[in-house]
């Protein structure tokens, strides 16, 4: 998808795709925390490119935040769910401010996924990556 998008193409028939086979995945094994977190990437690279493209990217990323969720909920203590929440507020966020709307709660939602994806994964250079992405953004910098 990414390459796709870099050659100026549309890189959603790809996801679009990829989307359907793992929404089939999780319907098949729903206890699969894998499978929804998967799901989640994908939806959540949906909502990455939807900016690039004019587009609002909060529709997708409040479906990709509901499969990691329902990562979490099976699993409490998986943690990578809590960082790919805290990206998908990031893109929502940013979205927001260069619309000139507040993104004050989602900076907030994006620290605290952070926060709890430190406690699980404590010294994860992209953990320090992303909350120095996000503090610069929710700064204005």
């Amino acid at each position: 998808a990414d390459h796709a998008f870099k050659q100026g193409g549309d890189p959603g028939p790809m996801l679009d795709q990829a989307i359907r086979h793992l929404t089939r995945g999780v319907q098949t094994m729903p206890d699969n925390i894998s499978a929804h977190n998967n799901l989640g990437n994908a939806l959540l690279s949906l909502a990455e490119y939807a900016p690039k493209q004019g587009r609002d990217p909060a529709p997708h990323a409040e479906q990709a935040i509901a499969a990691f969720r329902r990562a979490l909920a099976l699993r409490p203590d998986y943690a990578l769910p809590h960082y790919n929440i805290a990206y998908a507020m990031r893109i929502v966020a940013e979205d927001r401010a260069r619309r000139g709307l507040d993104a004050s709660a989602q900076w907030k939602t994006a620290r605290e996924e952070l926060d709890a994806y430190d406690r699980l994964a404590p010294g994860d250079p992209d953990s320090r990556d992303l909350r120095e992405k996000i503090e610069r953004a929710a700064s204005g910098i």
